[in-house]
């Protein structure tokens, strides 16, 4: 049987602010409008006319898909490792790093890129030839632990706190 281990993602309070409240927010101006567009002595001549319902439609469906798209980035994400990869499950995709394959992990590292992480301190994963990942593990020492018991080869380094 092949056993996964799981490993949550850093949550930072940025990316709370980010991802959930500021879509929240949006749909619930949104729905303010409408309702204030529907009380409104004008609101037969928008509710009239078939291109003021349709935008109006749209626009709540593009509302809450934004929502449920950034719910699910925020609470749908992981990091697994299984027998010899790393699985990082980030939203809607998925990556596969083979643990032989990793060379190097650079510890204290902070955010630069858009990448599997919702914080912005982690570590960063040099992998293949040149390759590098950067990831927020909640439990980075166990983490690294894991990956260097499935590939001894994996050295870590420490990054300088400025």
């Amino acid at each position: 049987m092949n056993q996964v281990t799981r490993y949550e993602l850093n949550r930072g309070k940025i990316f709370f602010v980010l991802l959930i409240i500021l879509p929240i927010s949006f749909l619930i101006l949104f729905i303010g409008m409408v309702f204030k567009i529907f009380v409104s002595p004008d609101s037969q001549l928008i509710l009239s006319s078939t291109l003021g319902c349709v935008l109006l439609f749209f626009s709540f469906l593009l509302l809450l898909s934004i929502c449920y798209i950034t719910f699910r980035l925020y609470y749908k994400s992981v990091y697994l490792i299984n027998k010899d990869c790393l699985i990082i499950n980030y939203g809607f995709t998925e990556k596969r790093i083979n643990i032989i394959e990793i060379n190097y992990i650079t510890e204290h590292e902070t955010y630069r890129n858009n990448e599997a992480a919702l914080n912005w301190k982690g570590i960063k994963i040099n992998y293949g030839s040149g390759y590098t990942l950067f990831i927020s593990p909640e439990k980075e020492d166990a983490l690294i632990k894991h990956l260097q018991e499935i590939n001894n080869k994996v050295t870590v380094l420490q990054k300088r706190k400025s």
